[in-house]
């Protein structure tokens, strides 16, 4: 994961998504083309970028909550279900 800094960091993580349940969604052809319309649509006015367009595009193909340090990225999408995470919480 970018996020982490070293490899500790990463057990660390990938112990709380199995503790947490976290399903991991593959990106298909339908989440794909939902994603390149929102950077097409957000990317000069929101700096959406790739990246968080295939975040946006997987929740909302698979109904899911996006859980999310910067709500800022995502409040642009509309129909998107966000919560604030916060490492301190």
């Amino acid at each position: 994961m970018p996020f982490c800094r070293n490899k500790q960091e990463l057990v660390i993580f990938e112990k709380m998504l199995k503790a947490l349940s976290v399903t991991i969604h593959e990106i298909d052809a339908d989440i794909s083309y939902q994603a390149r319309q929102l950077v097409k649509q957000y990317a000069l006015s929101h700096s959406m970028e790739m990246a968080d367009a295939l975040i946006a595009a997987t929740a909302l193909a698979k109904d899911e909550v996006l859980c999310t340090g910067n709500i800022k990225h995502f409040s642009v999408v509309p129909g998107l279900i966000l919560d604030q995470y916060s490492p301190a919480n």
